[in-house]
């Protein structure tokens, strides 16, 4: 159902008191954006939310019943918001709200067009002027205090909107950005998600981590600053993952550029929904955000060259502390750690002198659907470390060959999409048929040989049953085969 269906439905309910659209609906519709939230300010809320639920077939449930605020779900995931008026007036209530942007109301009344213009508009605190302005400005200074999720909000429509934050705007964020530690995290996480998913989101990133937002949220970035200044420059580790996080973000919209023979089951992957609504690339922007965290924990030196030994699994720990605290899902977990955990083999298999199946499978075997993921990320950080090669005129420990790169990982994914099936192919034998036919018990020893047995169908060693039991036997004769 489209949004003027949707208003049209409303305005036939005929609620007795005015009700009037408010916040980023009557943006949206200045500037021609397609939307699916609607917000509707009106007295008894409640009594209009449950009434539209049952006329639209929708779900009506409580969204924040201190404030009176009350949602609507409806197909194709539109969402309908009724939140009770604040103070005597619609201007009053508007005075309570963020930015300016978000600061306009229009009537609903019947007859009512989408097309609004200025003079349906009722804006008090000049959103108009700001939104041909592009700037996100504050209503009142105490935005921050009233709700401190703001601070992230402020960044977040700065990003979606591309806009800038007013002057006077970010320097009270700046001065208040501890507020942020009052917000349940899942709101957090949820501010967070909505910023990645923007196109160039390293850019706000950066400025949230200029208004000491970041170290609040996540104070393990505090000694990425001082690891490694000497390669990486100023702010350490910490540069190269904001650099690298730009390099991804122009590698994502133009996957057939550098998958072109690929490109469109690359895209379908990455556009998979891994929680609600969260597509598998924002997923992975974050992965590349915490994917160096264990680097300050393991640098050493040999001469004058930083070294990292096993930061892959130190920033696995780390990223599992810091995504839990910030209330991610378990599968987003499992992805992002799956990720970080193997980030480096991409370019130690781009490398080699010859890249077998027997390496492709291993790799497919162990990261499964991540294996994509990785290949992406890997090409964004070995393209932000030769950018730091050449800019800093530095040595680095790894391959800078960015070319090199991307043509290994392009060869192992066109050999991986010709040859599924032989590289990471179905097991000649299942479990059951083992366990009969060798006389051994369920446990662990099961699993690794089925493993072992795929890796030689990989390697074309083993081509049917027969041969299966052979391979099979040789390894179970002789245990120190089994890894």
């Amino acid at each position: 159902m489209p949004v003027a269906g949707i208003l049209n439905d409303l305005k036939k309910l005929k609620h007795p008191k005015p009700v009037y659209l408010v916040g980023g609906i009557v943006r949206d519709l200045l500037l021609e954006h397609q939307t699916k939230d609607i917000d509707l300010v009106c007295l008894k809320a409640k009594t209009l939310a449950v009434k539209f639920g049952k006329s639209s077939g929708g779900s009506f449930f409580p969204l924040d019943e201190d404030n009176e605020i009350y949602r609507v779900v409806l197909k194709n995931n539109y969402l309908v918001d009724f939140a009770e008026l604040r103070g005597k007036s619609i201007e009053e209530d508007l005075s309570l709200r963020d930015f300016t942007v978000d600061a306009m109301a229009v009537k609903l009344v019947d007859g009512s067009s989408l097309a609004v213009s200025g003079k349906d508009i009722i804006d008090p605190f000049c959103g108009q002027e700001d939104l041909r302005r592009q700037v996100i400005k504050m209503v009142g200074t105490k935005i921050f205090k009233d709700d401190p999720l703001r601070l992230l909000r402020a960044f977040r429509l700065s990003a979606c909107q591309r806009f800038r934050i007013d002057k006077n705007t970010i320097n009270l964020l700046s001065r208040q950005a501890r507020l942020i530690k009052k917000v349940a995290p899942e709101r957090i996480r949820e501010e967070l998600i909505k910023i990645l998913a923007c196109s160039d989101s390293h850019i706000y990133l950066e400025q949230m981590d200029k208004a000491g937002l970041i170290e609040i949220l996540i104070p393990e970035v505090k000694p990425m600053k001082t690891t490694a200044r000497d390669f990486y420059g100023p702010n350490g580790v910490w540069s190269h993952t904001l650099s690298g996080l730009r390099y991804m973000e122009e590698i994502l919209p133009q996957i057939k550029k550098y998958f072109p023979r690929h490109a469109d089951e690359i895209i379908e992957h990455l556009d998979e929904k891994i929680t609600g609504e969260v597509r598998r690339w924002v997923i992975l922007k974050m992965a590349y955000l915490l994917h160096d965290f264990g680097k300050p924990g393991t640098h050493t030196r040999e001469g004058k060259r930083s070294r990292f030994y096993g930061h892959e699994l130190a920033g696995v720990k780390l990223a599992e502390k810091i995504l839990a605290r910030l209330h991610f899902s378990k599968k987003e977990i499992r992805v992002i750690t799956n990720i970080i955990a193997n980030h480096m083999r991409p370019g130690n298999l781009s490398y080699l002198p010859e890249i077998t199946d027997k390496a492709i499978y291993r790799y497919f075997r162990d990261l499964a659907e991540e294996g994509l993921d990785t290949f992406i990320l890997s090409l964004a950080d070995a393209y932000t470390t030769e950018a730091t090669v050449i800019k800093r005129k530095k040595q680095s420990i790894y391959p800078v060959d960015s070319g090199k790169h991307l043509k290994g990982v392009r060869e192992i994914v066109k050999r991986f999409h010709l040859n599924k099936k032989q590289i990471v192919p179905v097991s000649l034998l299942n479990g059951n048929e083992i366990m009969r036919k060798f006389s051994l018990h369920p446990g662990p020893q099961i699993g690794k040989l089925i493993n072992e047995l795929k890796e030689a169908q990989a390697q074309k060693l083993v081509k049917n049953k027969p041969q299966a039991y052979a391979y099979l036997k040789n390894i179970i004769d002789k245990p120190s085969n089994l890894p």
